[in-house]
């Protein structure tokens, strides 16, 4: 281990310890950071609760940690963030260990609990996200029934290179909003009711 990991390590351990509310960067791959409660850590697979901008929960968020370039906490704001967010916290840990051998596990996981996951491919376009339920997941691809959107109307398989997923999310504001309005239609109508899988919070582009 080099000493600029055992660095990170040893902070990431603390803030999970402390459960106070950071900002964590990546910034070769996402112009945005990521706000939120540290949850769990692997070399492999960082898991935090991530907050909205009113610091209230929105889901939980796996990335690589290979790919944090920069973690801030303290000052004002993020303490008064830290004060005023209502964590959904679950005892223990919010995901089996398993779930932090590698990104394909936090999928799989990911999935298995929350009934879905987005997937974002963010080396490509930080923009993109494709939300669906996985069918399969390997050593190289994962495959999942992606929401379809208000044009199309419809469901659709897609298969993403594993290499590609920089981040992985569910059980936010909007995907639990989807959810909710996929139990409420029919299999036929269901993409009425969706926004565009790549619109999330805001507008994204297509692939």
């Amino acid at each position: 281990m080099t000493k600029d990991a055992g660095v990170l390590v040893a902070k990431i351990e603390e803030l999970i310890r402390k459960n106070v509310v950071v900002e964590v960067y990546r910034d070769r791959i996402a112009r945005e950071a990521l706000v939120g409660r540290l949850l769990q850590y692997s070399p492999t697979v960082l898991v935090m609760e991530k907050l909205d901008d009113l610091y209230r929960y929105d889901g939980v968020v796996a990335v690589r940690p290979a790919d944090i370039t920069r973690l801030r906490l303290g000052g004002t704001e993020l303490k008064m963030g830290t004060n005023v967010a209502s964590p959904r916290r679950r005892k223990g840990a919010v995901l089996p260990k398993v779930a932090l051998l590698e990104i394909s596990s936090a999928i799989t996981l990911m999935n298995k609990k929350f009934g879905h996951v987005a997937l974002f491919v963010e080396g490509i376009d930080d923009d993109v996200c494709f939300i669906g339920e996985e069918i399969a997941v390997d050593d190289d691809f994962v495959l999942i029934r992606e929401y379809g959107t208000l044009r199309s109307m419809d469901r659709s398989e897609l298969l993403v290179r594993l290499d590609e997923v920089t981040r992985v999310d569910a059980d936010g504001q909007y995907e639990r909003q989807l959810v909710g309005l996929f139990s409420k239609t029919g299999s036929g109508e269901r993409g009425a009711a969706r926004r565009s899988a790549h619109q999330r919070g805001r507008a994204k582009k297509t692939m």
